[in-house]
């Protein structure tokens, strides 16, 4: 990954390797190949991403924890599109398999 910052050091830019995707504010993302994302905030925590595509728009809701980081991801249907489990230090369960901690 390859990230790119403004005056304020706030990012505006990231790359994969693949796709670059802009962000003008936190609220905005733009990617190269035409998909945008508009990030909903409450009170500075993020609930809600809305990606826009020339085919569709789909709504994903994140739920945080008690800490305030996110471990679920769910559709505007209910469906669970992302299940995070973080270990001390920021680790998640796969990375903690891969060192064998």
């Amino acid at each position: 990954m390859s990230y790119g910052y403004d005056q304020d050091n706030d990012r505006i830019w990231s790359f994969d390797g693949v796709a670059t995707s802009t962000s003008p504010t936190k609220s905005f993302s733009l990617t190269d190949t035409g998909t945008s994302a508009k990030h909903i905030f409450a009170n500075d925590q993020l609930i809600a991403t809305i990606l826009n595509n020339s085919t569709s728009t789909d709504i994903y809701y994140v739920h945080n924890d008690h800490l305030g980081g996110t471990n679920v991801v769910s559709n505007q249907g209910g469906s669970v599109q992302q299940l995070i489990d973080y270990y001390p230090f920021g680790m998640t369960p796969e990375i903690r398999t891969q060192y064998s901690i």
